[in-house]
């Protein structure tokens, strides 16, 4: 499989959008919505969306509305072209974009003149399908400004995609953690067994991650070209899944690189457990400098971390070096093991 970075981006850009459109139906599908909505806040960073866009997000079961199923799930050119917003985009800005909303909500094939339709004919067609009045006010609304609608949806993506990209700069190490980890094909096939998705008969040819998603995964796409969609947050579900590859050799060597960082394990481990003061005092250093070994120390799961009250205290993570001495020997013997 190979890894395409703007399909994760845009699978979270869409899922932004239905979040704020159908919070109510999403919150029963998220895991943890209290979380998922401080994310939905710290992404957005302050920008509301425009309540005229509700048409092209609108879900009643939270999971896929019309973007959803044109934009990711039949649109496969987004996974076979990496970096590359504009192609994503290419199916909004062609022609008919009208007319596939409409057949979208009549579920039907396609209506060949959708683009000459009056608003009265407009709302004789939707007046009784199944969706808030709205929905259908805004259809009939687009009927008779489809140049507005398009541009607005395509300048909200545009200017929502900026701060995706932000927001996974905040999180790009814990991202490349997960990318590392799918690099084995051990790993992908793995995960697709938990998915329950059979490799053999359901090709999956790339996969991405998701900055947003708090789920082990979702598939988009269609035959040959399905993407897999990785939750970032799902960090400890893959490691349980991997056993003794439940660390990050790139972290972890990083992290035991460096004499002091070594001398702090060393001692830690002989106390039992020791919190930030006590470990600066016992090497003359700052505070501020200690927490900074404490905090990539921690990072590699190298040190566990638990509070007792105000206070952080560090313990050795013995399971770590458990795991870390059963993979070096798998990959001793094992030609097929990668670091």
């Amino acid at each position: 499989m190979k890894y395409v970075k703007i399909p994760g981006q845009i699978y979270d850009l869409v899922r932004l959008f239905n979040y704020h459109f159908n919070k109510s139906s999403l919150e029963k599908v998220i895991e943890d919505p209290e979380d998922y909505e401080k994310t939905h806040f710290s992404v957005l960073n302050g920008e509301t969306i425009d309540e005229d866009l509700l048409l092209f997000f609108y879900s009643p079961d939270g999971l896929s509305g019309f973007i959803s199923e044109n934009f990711l799930i039949a649109n496969s050119n987004i996974f076979s072209n990496e970096n590359n917003i504009e192609t994503a985009l290419s199916s909004i800005k062609a022609p008919g974009l009208f007319g596939r909303v409409l057949s979208y909500y009549l579920k039907c094939e396609s209506i060949d003149d959708s683009e000459s339709l009056s608003p009265e004919q407009v709302y004789k067609l939707i007046k009784n399908i199944d969706v808030p009045d709205k929905v259908k006010l805004m259809i009939v609304l687009y009927s008779m400004n489809k140049s507005y609608f398009n541009e607005l949806l395509i300048n909200e993506l545009n200017s929502k995609l900026l701060l995706v990209e932000k927001h996974y700069q905040k999180v790009r190490i814990k991202i490349e953690y997960v990318l590392r980890l799918l690099e084995s094909e051990i790993v992908r096939t793995e995960i697709l067994n938990a998915l329950n998705i059979k490799t053999d008969s359901e090709n999956i040819a790339y996969f991405s991650v998701s900055a947003t998603e708090n789920k082990m995964a979702a598939v988009f796409g269609e035959g040959d070209t399905r993407c897999l969609v990785i939750g970032y947050g799902t960090t400890d579900k893959l490691q349980e899944m991997l056993g003794s590859r439940a660390f990050d050799m790139f972290i972890v060597a990083k992290a035991l690189a460096d004499t002091l960082r070594i001398s702090i394990i060393n001692m830690i481990k002989e106390k039992g457990e020791m919190n930030t003061t006590e470990i600066a005092n016992a090497f003359g250093k700052g505070l501020t400098a200690v927490f900074y070994h404490l905090n990539m120390l921690a990072e590699a799961k190298i040190l566990n971390t638990r509070n007792r009250g105000r206070t952080v205290l560090y313990s050795v993570n013995k399971d770590l070096f458990a795991n870390l001495s059963v993979f070096s020997k798998d990959f001793a013997v094992n030609s097929a093991t990668r670091l």
